[in-house]
């Protein structure tokens, strides 16, 4: 008996927990679990279509023996492409290499935990037999995506709009995970939908004098129009998300092949930049459509018929230049949101790490989840001051004759704010904000899961997207 065979027959009894012959979803699912494997969402649902050469969705032993095969083979050509030196054992040097020459960068400390999770004999290398022993069953199989697990490089959302495109994958058009992307945020954007109006009208209709507290707000809100009013904007929200998406990947395609020049590869620092000029490009030129939002948020019933209708009323009223109040604001606080949330989030990750750094290579997605949320509410502290000037200042006509905070310029109006309400001023309607945070998070990693599968994209390391929730809320 082959070791292959020896391998594969111990694996098939393991995983055929009902003894009956044949592996199912479940038990597969389960099996990978009891090995210590971290999944992402869709890798069991892959690995299944891949093995089930006959379509019943169950693996007979000849079944899953030809699929070993096919995996051994795969991972013998990962394994000598990292082996440089042809010595049949895999060192630190040699995984920082590989990790390079895919363009991406591989922490010391995780370096570490990889080796010393792989490395059974400690011998502080990895031979072919420990990497086959690993990675046999391991979802990821190709240099690319197994690259991709070692250093997790997760989509971001950078903050107000900005987020940092992900890589497509060989064979995946980018067109697929722009819907599943934006059918994601759409569904996210929607279920909290009336947070978001919350946080718009205390943000524009509060003062110092009199602020707005939640309750009396969403009553007033469902007096004024029911409860249908609590949607208000909402559709603009959903009507600009393809378009900014969209000019955004490709510009920061374009972006890639200029920092690129005749390099073999992008470093790490030129896709963050890329991906913050793209995003910035992106969020300018959609940017009237935010406008639109904000003044559909806050009308009264009957006051527009239309998003065109809405349009034209600014247009007749204020003129053209109103589609562009406080975009200054809104790409001052782009750069510093993304460099706070980027760098706690991947402290936060190595921090985990360290706590598990004998188990675990990669934080699972409750954790995944908790750092971004750790992350992204600390960068809204230090850039939500600005955003609410932002609000302000596209409200526009809601203000004049009241505060008459949109007809000054963004420094003059966050001094105004900052006199007449103090620190506690600046953050008016952060609760809803931070009330956000969580439950989005959890609504687009879920939808963007369903819709990936069905769009037939299998993306691994990045795909668990921290879509942007909104222009102005900072969660991912």
């Amino acid at each position: 008996m082959s070791t292959l065979q020896a391998r594969a027959e111990k694996l098939f009894h393991s995983l055929d927990t009902d003894g009956n012959g044949r592996i199912d979803f479940k038990e597969l699912r389960n099996g990978l679990r009891s090995l210590g494997m971290t999944l992402l969402p869709g890798d069991e649902e892959r690995l299944m279509r891949e093995a089930d050469s006959n379509g019943n969705h169950q693996l007979d032993y000849e079944e899953f023996c030809v699929f070993l095969e096919r995996r051994r083979d795969k991972l013998k050509a990962v394994f000598s492409s990292i082996d440089k030196n042809v010595d049949g054992k895999l060192s630190v040097e040699e995984i920082n290499q590989a990790v390079e020459e895919q363009g991406l960068a591989l922490n010391p400390r995780r370096a570490k935990v990889l080796l010393h999770k792989l490395d059974r004999d400690g011998s502080s290398t990895i031979d072919w037999d420990e990497w086959l022993d690993f990675y046999l069953l391991h979802p990821a199989d190709s240099m690319e995506q197994i690259v991709q697990r070692w250093t997790h490089s997760m989509i971001f959302n950078a903050g107000d709009g900005l987020i940092i495109p992900q890589e497509c994958e060989d064979g995946v058009t980018w067109w697929r995970h722009l819907l599943a992307g934006g059918g994601a945020c759409a569904v996210s954007y929607s279920s909290t939908a009336p947070l978001l109006r919350l946080r718009v009208e205390m943000q524009v209709r509060g003062t110092p004098e009199r602020p707005l507290h939640m309750a009396e707000s969403v009553r007033r809100m469902i007096r004024e129009g029911g409860l249908r009013a609590l949607w208000r904007g909402n559709g603009a929200n959903v009507v600009k998300m393809l378009p900014e998406s969209a000019i955004m990947q490709m510009t920061y395609e374009q972006l890639k092949k200029y920092f690129r020049g005749e390099k073999q590869r992008v470093s790490t620092s030129d896709r963050f930049a890329a991906g913050c000029i793209a995003g910035g490009v992106s969020s300018s030129i959609i940017y009237p459509l935010e406008v639109l939002r904000t003044r559909l948020t806050l009308r009264t019933t009957g006051q527009y018929a239309s998003m065109v209708d809405c349009a034209r009323q600014v247009v007749q009223a204020e003129g053209w230049r109103a589609f562009y109040k406080g975009l200054t604001p809104h790409m001052v606080a782009l750069l510093p949101h993304a460099g706070i949330d980027l760098a706690l989030y991947e402290t936060l990750k190595e921090l985990w790490l360290q706590h598990c750094e004998t188990e675990h290579t990669e934080p699972g997605l409750g954790a995944m989840l908790a750092c971004g949320a750790v992350s992204s509410t600390c960068a809204q502290l230090g850039s939500y001051p600005l955003l609410l000037i932002k609000t302000r200042m596209q409200a526009g006509a809601v203000l004049n004759g009241a505060q008459g905070s949109a007809q000054v310029g963004m420094w003059a109006s966050l001094w105004q704010l900052g006199a007449r309400g103090g620190l506690l001023g600046l953050y008016r309607g952060i609760v809803p904000t931070f009330a956000r945070v969580i439950p989005s998070a959890a609504v687009c990693s879920a939808v963007y899961d369903h819709m990936k599968r069905g769009l037939g994209v299998t993306h691994d390391a990045g795909e668990q997207c921290r879509c942007a929730h909104d222009e102005e809320d900072l969660a991912g």
